[in-house]
């Protein structure tokens, strides 16, 4: 992202721009930062000034759509909840049900130039989602790993999940998807990786 102040209206423009063009591109490996910066309104060394490469600006396009699909759900605030899943589980599914009027912009995204970089940023959003604004928070950041390693690791497994099914044509429907995630997320967290160290006795150091 840019660092100048001075260019966040150019970085803002430019998402937009890419944003669109996926949408109304059916091979988007044939954009280029020409078309790009045409749809912007803006130029060549404007768009190098915010991003590296067209994978860049595709996987910061796919964080900001992801960042809209989870806009006004804090997870958080279940986390009082002695089984918070089946609120959680709600919760994900209407997330679900946006991520999937978009399943023809993620297919591209996870198919197109740089996938791997925009899979990362994903996980990288989830994860800090998980860390900082869900009902395992507390556990994960009191847990038996350090909980950058947890949760990175529990965001790359609901990553893959929801990739998979995005990718495979929604085999499963958002309700059914999301109970898996929250179960997967509350295993995974409050009697897996968020049980505290003191408790783990059977764990030794090698």
């Amino acid at each position: 992202m840019c660092k100048s102040s001075r260019l966040q209206k150019s970085y803002a423009k430019i998402i937009q721009a890419v944003t669109e063009l996926i949408d109304a591109t059916d091979d988007i490996n044939r954009i280029t930062v020409t078309d790009i910066v045409n749809a912007a309104g803006l130029t060549r060394p404007t768009f190098y000034a915010c991003f590296r490469d067209i994978p860049s600006a595709f996987a910061s396009s796919a964080r900001e759509r992801l960042d809209k699909a989870f806009d006004g759900f804090d997870l958080s605030s279940f986390a009082d909840e002695a089984d918070p899943s089946m609120r959680m589980s709600a919760a994900f599914k209407s997330i679900l049900d946006r991520l999937e009027r978009n399943a023809g912009y993620f297919t591209k995204i996870l198919n197109g130039p740089g996938c791997q970089m925009a899979y990362e940023q994903i996980v990288s959003f989830v994860s800090n989602r998980l860390r900082n604004h869900s009902p395992v928070s507390a556990a994960l950041n009191n847990g038996v790993l350090p909980p950058e390693v947890s949760c990175s690791a529990i965001a790359a497994g609901v990553t893959w999940m929801t990739t998979q099914w995005l990718m495979q044509a929604r085999p499963i429907s958002t309700q059914d998807l999301a109970k898996q995630i929250s179960i997967f997320i509350s295993y995974a967290s409050r009697n897996g990786l968020g049980t505290n160290i003191d408790d783990v006795s059977r764990l030794k150091t090698v």
